[in-house]
């Protein structure tokens, strides 16, 4: 049998086995000097104490993500939400197109090219540019705009009329 490595955790003063422990590359030994039961209460603690804690940070992550993914400042997303005045600068919907709060933001429009941002879309609008940019890449826009002209006589058409089984 092995030889079980033990350690005491800061927080309870107990000295456990580190398969108790919380693994972490951080600190030396590559434990965290606390126990899991110990780390389980101090969290536990620190969401009911902060229940807007996680929204907190989450909140903080997407601006990181915002800053390093399309090289926008730190208030420049806020900025553009107030000169768009909180609409979709396509289609001018004042919903994000998002049902959950988890994804409630905006979707920051770029150029795939240029890497330029263009402006705050909602849901709908960001994937339906999306795949008109994909067909455009794939047959030209000339194409495209040429089929909806010629089939724009058929959507105004009236339906078909079915003949009757019985006739």
């Amino acid at each position: 049998m092995g030889i079980v490595i033990r350690r005491k955790c800061n927080t309870c003063g107990l000295e456990k086995p580190t398969s108790e422990l919380v693994p972490s590359k951080k600190y030396h030994g590559g434990y965290m000097p606390m126990c899991k039961p110990c780390r389980n209460e101090y969290w536990r603690k620190r969401r009911s104490e902060n229940p807007d804690a996680s929204q907190r940070h989450r909140d903080a992550v997407r601006r990181s993500q915002i800053l390093s993914s399309y090289g926008l400042g730190a208030g420049d997303y806020e900025r553009m939400v107030q000169e768009q005045e909180n609409r979709c600068k396509l289609c001018g919907s004042g919903d994000t197109g998002r049902q959950t709060s988890r994804f409630h933001y905006w979707n920051i429009d770029h150029c795939h090219k240029t890497g330029n941002v263009r402006g705050l879309l909602c849901h709908v609008c960001n994937i339906t540019l999306g795949k008109f940019e994909a067909l455009e890449l794939r047959i030209g826009r000339a194409r495209i705009l040429d089929y909806l002209d010629k089939a724009g006589d058929v959507v105004n058409a009236p339906p078909p009329q079915h003949a009757s089984p019985h006739s």
